[in-house]
């Protein structure tokens, strides 16, 4: 009989043989050698194991495959779980040294643990209780009325976080406002307004004066990943404090070197108007010599030539001018000699060097009286002071500031009539805005010359519209005294413009003031002969307002 057991059942045998081993073994480990008996009947023998053998197959309930299967886990169980576990709810840790399998994903505070997490376009839940989480690299987002696990960088998707090293959204989206991704604007769509954003690879620059999407590399714009750029154009700039990554933002595609920078031995040609010359001890890009007029300040003495002065700054060498002589306002370029002020009615227009209180626009001097006759020493700018003459509503100004002060409620905007082709400015009288007067209307009172607006926006009154009619060949000004976000459109409702004026620091005669000047803009000058549509709305709207906001809209018709 038990020769028969033996050949007829070897897989029995065997099994009862490796639990046996087990226990024994287990046993071991616990007691110490002087708590087991010298002749200890657990030792294996062939008689123990035929025991063993024949009450394996007297028991109907114990299974051959079960019981080799806990013996070889028991013995063999891994730290960390291989199987995916079939429940929703939190089975294991996870955090340091335990990373979850795919389709779970690790969520808690102190206690973290893997919960099963839904898949890409699956449908989520967010919420302090019952959410529905995503698969890493994903978060739960509003797609077309329903909650579902969007892909980092796709549409709908978290922007990835690059360090603009690479792209945050796949190729047709931008990131919006809002971190997320979008179709944005297109290459050279205008941009600039509130919540606008070009797709990836582009950004919002101004291009002629106007604010358009630009493409990354092309002059102008921001480099490529890498520090790359278009042919012939060279990447400027340098990452700001301790700032760390591509940081894209810091540099930008221009021919050749800046001014300043070093040219030897790197070999890179300088920009237009610049030359390879010795500088602050390198050789660098300059438009002139050290000392001399237009080059930098010298470290020694004497810090410029005798016919140059070093800037407030200490940086540039100015030409000096003597009184009653032409004069750059800017001063850029020129300062007069002895303390006297360079005079213009505009800082684009050439001045004259004067001496201190003797004429509008002149610097206060720095005794008694501060201004000759019946000028007025007020203040300009931070750094400056300067004489200036009371004007009455009607009376000529000077958009600069620098010569006239309007009185209140006017404001100095340029007419229709010129001077010498320069338009005439005027302290214009407000006059009110017709309402209601947002895009939606269809007919409108045409503005045909120079006028102030006394206006207002609100939650409910968000926009303001005027139509303008341009004569051929003709230049739009616009000033406001709050920060809005401008647009302009043609009869047919084509947009050529956009843009975001943001007023001036308290302070001076330019204070609360933003303006759009054609001189510098140049898709508002040499207009086509048409109705305009002028749209204006406050900065940064989207934000409930308690009530309305009162503002000032001058819009120049210029010759």
């Amino acid at each position: 009989m038990q020769s028969a057991l033996r050949v007829g059942l070897p897989r029995a045998r065997s099994l009862a043989a490796v639990s046996l081993g087990f226990i024994v073994s287990t046993l071991s480990a616990c007691g110490s050698a002087s708590e087991a008996p010298a002749d200890s009947s657990l030792t294996a023998s062939p008689v123990d194991a035929l025991a063993v053998d024949a009450l394996a197959v007297d028991a109907p309930s114990v299974d051959a495959s079960a019981v080799d299967a806990s013996v070889v886990d028991a013995s063999t169980a891994p730290d960390v779980l291989v199987d995916t576990p079939q429940t929703d709810s939190a089975t294991f840790p996870c955090g340091l040294n335990f990373t979850c399998p795919s389709g779970y994903r690790c969520v808690g505070l102190s206690t973290t643990s893997c919960v099963r997490a839904a898949a890409v376009g699956e449908p989520c839940r967010n919420g302090p209780a019952d959410a529905i989480y995503c698969i890493p690299g994903a978060t739960c987002e509003p797609v077309r009325g329903e909650s579902r696990c969007v892909a980092y960088g796709t549409d709908h998707g978290v922007c990835r976080n690059t360090d603009g090293c690479s792209p945050k959204c796949d190729p047709g989206l931008g990131c919006d406002p809002g971190t997320h991704c979008r179709p944005g604007l297109a290459l050279g769509a205008l941009c600039g307004g509130a919540g606008d954003f070009c797709n990836e690879g582009m950004s919002c620059q101004d291009v002629n004066g106007t604010s358009r999407c630009l493409a990354d590399g092309a002059a102008g714009g921001y480099c490529r990943v890498g520090r790359l750029c278009d042919a012939g154009l060279l990447c400027q700039g340098s990452n700001s404090g301790s700032a760390s990554g591509c940081n894209r933002e810091y540099f930008r595609c221009s021919p050749g070197l800046l001014l300043g920078e070093v040219c030897e031995p790197t070999g890179v040609p300088c920009g237009a108007g610049t030359t390879c010359q010795m500088s602050y001890g390198a050789m660098r890009c300059v438009a002139h010599a050290d000392g001399t007029p237009g080059g930098r300040c010298r470290a020694e003495s004497p810090r410029c030539d005798a016919e140059a002065v070093c800037d407030d700054r200490g940086w540039s060498c100015l030409r000096r001018v003597p009184r009653g002589m032409p004069c750059d306002p800017t001063g850029g370029t020129t300062a007069c000699a002895d303390g006297d002020t360079c005079d213009a009615e505009h800082l684009a227009d050439g001045g004259r060097c004067v001496a201190a209180g003797t004429a509008p626009g002149a610097d206060c001097r720095a005794s008694e009286p501060p201004c000759d006759g019946e000028l007025q020493c007020s203040t300009f700018s931070r750094y400056r002071r300067t004489c200036r003459t009371l004007a009455r509503a009607g009376d000529r100004c000077d958009l600069g500031g620098i010569r006239t002060v309007c009185p209140s409620p006017t404001r100095c905007v340029p007419a229709t009539a010129s001077s010498l082709g320069a338009a005439i400015a005027t302290c214009t009288a407000p006059i009110p805005e017709t309402e209601p007067n947002d895009r939606s209307v269809r007919t409108r009172a045409l503005v045909e010359r120079s006028v102030l607006f006394q206006s207002s926006l609100s939650t409910d009154d968000p926009e303001d519209c005027h139509a303008v009619r341009m004569p051929a060949g003709s230049s739009l000004y616009v000033e406001t005294s709050i920060s809005l976000v401008a647009r302009l459109f043609r009869s047919s409702g084509v947009e050529i413009g956009r843009w975001t004026l943001r007023s001036a620091s308290p302070g001076g005669p330019l204070a609360a003031s933003a303006r759009l000047d054609p001189a510098a803009i140049g898709v508002l000058r040499d207009l086509a002969a048409d109705d305009y549509l002028l749209c204006v709305r406050e900065l940064g709207d989207s934000t409930p307002r308690p009530s309305s906001v009162d503002y000032t809209l001058a819009i120049g018709v210029l010759p």
